[in-house]
């Protein structure tokens, strides 16, 4: 088991806090979207400007989908976690020694292993935003930024993207430069080559 830090476990936390404070808004907007839209659907509805069947099932539709998500719900739950990070960020922030260190990681797992599963280039955005936090706009905490593309940015809340790697611009610094030193393969050495 790796052991963190207070500085780490301090840099940890408040990654776990944003990433739940952005999951439960996430959630908020939806459920405040769907009642919304319901609002106006029936709006519609009763006042004639759109036709009641469709205004009927819009209703249906939205409320259906809110009831089975359960977007309030969720984002309560992360909201919680947040609440419960944030009180574990102040036992770090007031905690000196490695054996407080230790006791801040095992309460960390513990409310880890009680999370649901991670959005991971959510997860990655938040990291920038807690290095940024930490160490300012630096030319280090530009080089462990993690690069996250457009398609991942744009569907974060949605996709998990779990398996997928969002490394930071020193890793791919460093494979092209391991890609680069390596000679290109000699027809000698080819697989086709050998064949023959």
């Amino acid at each position: 088991m790796t052991t963190y830090t207070l500085r780490d476990l301090q840099f940890l936390i408040d990654r776990c806090i944003r990433y739940h404070q952005r999951r439960s808004s996430f959630y908020n907007r939806c459920h405040k979207l769907t009642l919304a839209v319901s609002l106006l659907s029936m709006t519609a509805m009763f006042g004639g400007e759109l036709g009641e069947g469709y205004a009927g099932a819009i209703v249906v539709v939205l409320l259906l989908a809110d009831f089975v998500v359960g977007f309030s719900a969720k984002s309560d739950l992360h909201s919680s976690i947040a609440r419960l990070y944030v009180n574990l960020q102040r036992k770090a922030l007031k905690a000196v020694g490695e054996e407080k260190a230790s006791k801040i990681q095992d309460e960390m797992f513990e409310i880890s292993a009680s999370e649901p599963p991670a959005y991971m280039a959510l997860e990655a955005d938040c990291c920038n935003q807690a290095l940024w936090a930490r160490d300012g706009k630096t030319e280090k905490s530009f080089q462990e930024e993690r690069i996250i593309g457009t398609r991942h940015r744009l569907t974060m809340h949605l996709l998990r993207y779990s398996g997928t790697d969002f490394p930071c611009r020193k890793e791919l610094a460093s494979k092209k430069q391991e890609t680069a030193s390596e000679p290109p393969p000699t027809p000698s050495s080819s697989p086709a080559a050998a064949a023959e």
